[in-house]
């Protein structure tokens, strides 16, 4: 059996900025992606991508960059953990928090999560993945401005009322939805620094296929398999090999979860 790490996520030293009336606040999100989502070791980091959705479209579009943090809401229990798993299934006990960071990576559907590489030295673990479960809402934060108890109350309070309608639209477009999950994991087993060669391409695609398989719905596998092999091999296509995959596959992931958004968009009629 494989051991698991459970790492809390640790709290960020900046200031929610929730405010309902400040200008310049960027959109709340929600993750829509559940289950385990590896991280790649590299160039001193650990960190993968994870799928998000707009909740609020009257705020700003984050930039790249753009710190969040989990916020709880009302009703909605949800977690964003840290798993380690060690090469000789051993458990391995933590007693200190492991510095998580996230950030918006591709406007507001993806967002980067990443911890130091040398977490799996201190710790002893050969591989990392965050585990999301239930409702996980993501604030933005801002530095330098700290939310008192009643604005960041105020943003909770208005987030779980979009919530149900958010998670109704993900549950009916459940075949772009994993479709897009499958896409993101090829994109995440892939290299940040450079561009991949065709076998590692191969191998990103093999390796997101079986963990995709655990986790996504039964009643939609076969279609959603279908619109992430037609993504792959368009991503993948001859007269594409001066553009690097893992920036095709992003693109493409995008496209596929505005979708998604638009719908809950057109049922909220949040924004303009």
């Amino acid at each position: 059996m494989r051991s698991i790490i459970v790492v809390p996520i640790c709290a960020l030293g900046l200031g929610l900025f929730a405010g309902a009336a400040d200008a310049g606040v960027p959109q709340a999100l929600l993750v829509a992606a559940q289950g385990e989502i590896t991280l790649r070791c590299e160039a001193g980091e650990c960190a993968a991508d994870v799928t998000t959705v707009c909740l609020r479209r009257d705020r700003d579009m984050p930039l790249p960059g753009t710190p969040y943090a989990p916020i709880e809401l009302a009703g909605a229990p949800g977690a964003l953990t840290l798993v380690g798993r060690t090469a000789d299934g051993r458990d391995v006990p933590l007693t200190s928090l492991v510095p998580v960071a996230l950030s918006a990576a591709r406007g507001h559907l993806a967002v980067k999560l990443s911890v130091p590489a040398d977490v799996r030295d201190r710790f002893g673990i050969e591989t990392l993945a965050a585990h999301v479960t239930g409702t996980v809402a993501l604030a933005p934060v801002v530095s330098g401005n700290v939310a008192d108890a009643g604005s960041l109350a105020e943003l909770a309070e208005a987030l779980a009322a979009l919530r149900p309608v958010a998670e109704t639209v993900l549950r009916a477009r459940s075949e772009v939805l994993a479709a897009a999950w499958l896409v993101h994991d090829v994109y995440n087993a892939l290299p940040r620094a450079r561009q991949s060669s065709p076998a590692e391409n191969g191998h990103a695609w093999v390796a997101a296929i079986d963990a995709w398989r655990d986790r996504a719905p039964s009643p939609v596998a076969e279609e959603a398999l279908a619109r992430g092999r037609d993504v792959f091999d368009f991503c993948t296509a001859p007269w594409r090999t001066n553009f690097p995959l893992r920036s095709c596959l992003g693109h493409m992931h995008n496209e596929l979860m505005q979708r998604v958004n638009d719908d809950y968009w057109r049922k909220t009629h949040t924004g303009s």
